[in-house]
């Protein structure tokens, strides 16, 4: 895809400044609360760009064959490639489910996409990396998040924030791993 590279980086950066605009605005205690609000479009341009980003990266990445791990049971390989394309995909659920739903099936689909979609977009930034700041990044990621969500110690919009950060920065890290072709 041509200028694949410059359209991730771009998307990236659109990504953040969004979510950081929704965390300092701080109408609602998470990002997911923006759905079904007037300020809705906030929460479905950033979920887009963070979506369309990974599943452009998954098709274009230099490294996308690469073996990041394997189930044992199954013995089926999972690659670069496909965990950010699987990633892409998990964040659109997050965004086809609004937590604020009246239906209680919808919340709780929520709740189950964006924990998967966490997890294995940091799920890359281990696997792939497989450095000391990898581990760091998705450790701090991960308590970051828990942190907001199991224990309060500020909004969840911040935990989510963190998040992005980590996943965003791992991307531009690989930045120059994305084809322009």
């Amino acid at each position: 895809m041509k200028g694949a590279r410059l359209l991730v980086l771009i998307l990236n950066d659109i990504a953040l400044g969004l979510a950081t605009i929704m965390v300092v605005l701080n109408l609602y205690p998470s990002w997911s609360q923006y759905a079904m609000t007037l300020e809705a479009p906030l929460l479905l341009a950033t979920l887009s760009c963070i979506s369309t980003s990974l599943i452009i990266r998954g098709f274009t990445f230099y490294d996308r064959r690469q073996n990041l791990f394997f189930f044992p049971f199954t013995k089926m390989e999972v690659r670069v490639g496909q965990l950010n394309i699987i990633s892409g995909f998990l964040f659109i659920g997050v965004l086809c489910t609004p937590v604020t739903h009246p239906f209680w099936l919808i919340p709780i689909l929520h709740l189950i996409f964006t924990p998967a979609a966490i997890i294995t977009a940091l799920l890359d930034v281990v696997f792939y990396n497989k450095t000391k700041l990898a581990y760091l990044g998705a450790g701090v990621a991960v308590v970051g998040f828990l942190l907001a969500y199991v224990h309060e110690v500020y909004s969840i919009g911040l935990g989510e924030l963190i998040v992005a950060f980590i996943i965003a920065f791992n991307i531009w890290w690989h930045r120059n791993k994305i084809k322009q072709n």
